[in-house]
């Protein structure tokens, strides 16, 4: 069947890598503007800020615009929803691998604060990776800094 060879293909690591380095020699070619990195700006800060209740919605919901079955797939309906999904499955990998750690630590005789503040830290840094990239990739269409 010609549909599931092209299927089987589409998700070979070669064959995407091939297509990945030609769409992005592509649209580099296509490009006609240039890219400024901005540092410390404001303006995307809060434009980042204003994302946050958008952002931890997802999170509360996951799988909620793509299943746990489809997101697998090499071929999604909208892969900006995909990403959303993948950087919420983050978040909470994130977390349950923290509490573990944080579990761990206690059961082992570490000191509880130091379990406790390390478990904050690495939420917080689970959490401000998956928002970051999200914000990066859906929201600014892959050009955080510019």
């Amino acid at each position: 069947n010609n549909t599931t060879t092209r299927a089987l293909a589409a998700c070979n690591p070669a064959y995407l890598h091939t297509q990945i380095r030609s769409l992005v020699v592509i649209d580099f070619i296509k490009m006609t503007t240039t890219c400024t990195l901005h540092c410390m700006n404001t303006k995307m800060a809060q434009e980042w800020l204003r994302t946050c209740d958008e952002y931890a919605n997802y999170v509360k919901k996951p799988f909620s615009s793509v299943g746990p079955a489809q997101i697998w797939k090499c071929h999604q309906a909208n892969w900006g929803d995909a990403y959303k999904e993948w950087g919420v499955l983050q978040f909470w990998v994130g977390l349950v691998v923290a509490s573990v750690i944080a579990v761990v630590r206690v059961i082992d005789g570490k000191d509880f604060v130091k379990a406790a503040t390390d478990l904050s830290v690495r939420i917080l840094i689970a959490y401000l990776l998956a928002h970051f990239s999200w914000f990066a990739v859906v929201k600014k269409k892959g050009c955080f800094c510019c």
